[in-house]
Formats: C-alpha cells, structure tokens, sequence
C-alpha cells in the first residue's frame, strides 16, 4: 500500500505502485437568485451540461441548452435565443 512515507526524495511513487485513472466530474452548480431585499426567487443548477431554472418552492420553470444556445419553457416551448431563464421566474 501507497502512504507519504514511501516515495522518493523527488516525490515520485514507488515502481511496485500501479496507478490509477480517476475521473472527476462536478454535474451540479447552483446559482441563486435573490431580490434586492434577500429575499430567495430561485435558483439555477447546472445538470449535465444544461442549465434548469427553479423557482423558490423548488418547481422546474425551463432549460437553456448551451449547446445549442436555445431557452426553453418547462413545457418546451422555445423563449429564445442565448440564455433568457432569469425571464421564466
């Protein structure tokens, strides 16, 4: 087994270890969206690759899809061009 205490001076790993590939994959960001009183009117999480908007209770109101730089309603019907989800709250 690997620890700090088994590498070289230059920090190297011992031959015997074998390495790893390890995948790394953040799915979600959460933005906030608040009024100027702090008072919370949604938010927007980033799951794969798109971007949902919810209101305050938590109800998904549409997507924005980078990839093909539409916003739509949560009944798919398309806003518009470029990211417009700040208008579905």
């Amino acid at each position: 087994m690997w620890s700090p205490e088994t590498t070289s001076r230059n920090g190297a790993l011992p031959k015997s270890h074998k390495s790893r590939t390890v995948k790394i994959q953040i799915t979600m960001a959460t933005q906030f969206l608040r009024d100027r009183s702090g008072n919370m009117l949604g938010n927007i999480q980033e799951i794969g690759g798109k971007l949902y908007i919810f209101d305050y209770r938590g109800n998904r109101l549409g997507q924005y899809d980078p990839r093909i730089n539409v916003t739509f309603d949560v009944s798919g019907n398309r806003i518009g061009t470029g990211n417009q989800l700040t208008r579905l709250l």
